[in-house]
């Protein structure tokens, strides 16, 4: 990573939640390159689902002191594994909503135990309204060849 001020694009680059990875340079020189996560108190993300990333607020932000340190490739793997289980689903949406608010409650978030039957309800029976203007036309085309 360079000494070069920090601008809002770059702003997640310096919170100590996102995860950093060894990697090369286009020039083949070692380097500390994004791993392209965060690992937050609410479980571990995507960096582009990362508020900070995205010019938003975070509640977990905190600057990073000193240079990134890379994880080796089996922490990489090992944090990629339980970022897959539920990436982009119902739960995976709540984390992330959780980074920008108070967090909901888990057994909220687990299961919903409310009524989700699907009874069909009959529609009431239209009164007409007898100050309603009639349309001067009738709603049905008279059949038959025309006259």
């Amino acid at each position: 990573m360079s000494d070069e001020t920090t601008t809002a694009e770059d702003r997640h680059l310096t919170c100590r939640r996102f995860l950093f990875r060894e990697g090369r340079t286009g020039e083949g020189e070692p380097d500390v390159v994004s791993a392209e996560m965060c690992k937050t108190p609410v479980g571990v993300i995507s960096a582009l689902d990362c508020p900070v990333w995205l010019g938003r607020h975070c509640r977990f932000y905190e600057e990073r002191e000193g240079e990134p340190e890379p994880l080796i490739d089996a922490e990489i793997e090992e944090l990629r594994g339980k970022l897959r289980k539920d990436y982009l689903r119902w739960r995976y949406r709540r984390r992330t909503q959780d980074l920008r608010s108070e967090p909901v409650d888990a057994e909220e978030i687990e299961e919903d135990d409310s009524d989700t039957s699907t009874e069909i309800v009959a529609r009431p029976e239209a009164v007409p309204d007898p100050g309603a203007r009639q349309p001067r036309f009738p709603a049905v085309a008279p059949s038959g060849p025309p006259p």
